[in-house]
């Protein structure tokens, strides 16, 4: 099962990438805790006035539930930040892991 997140601009509000994704980033969340931070490095360059799409795919070792907010940081001092996204994380047993 996936689903998809946008997160847009403010600056940019009704601007969507209509791209097929150029890469794909793993990360796997862990079934316990609180509190805790996933880093996934990037390193992507988009040109100005060109869009591009990533794509994120979140594992874990078995079903769970997962509220977070994603910061995307960019140009080393900017972010943008989401809503918090409710996850539930369903994973068969038939499922590989990431």
């Amino acid at each position: 099962m996936t689903t998809i997140v946008s997160l847009l601009s403010e600056e940019f509000p009704n601007v969507r990438a209509i791209v097929p994704p150029s890469y794909s980033y793993n990360v796997r969340f862990p079934v316990e805790g609180k509190n805790y931070k996933k880093i996934v490095p990037i390193s992507h360059a988009v040109g100005v006035g060109t869009t591009d799409r990533l794509l994120f795919c979140i594992a874990a070792d078995k079903s769970s539930l997962h509220d977070f907010d994603l910061v995307l940081r960019y140009n080393n001092s900017e972010q943008i930040q989401s809503e918090t996204i409710e996850l539930e994380l369903f994973r068969s047993k038939l499922d590989p892991l990431l």
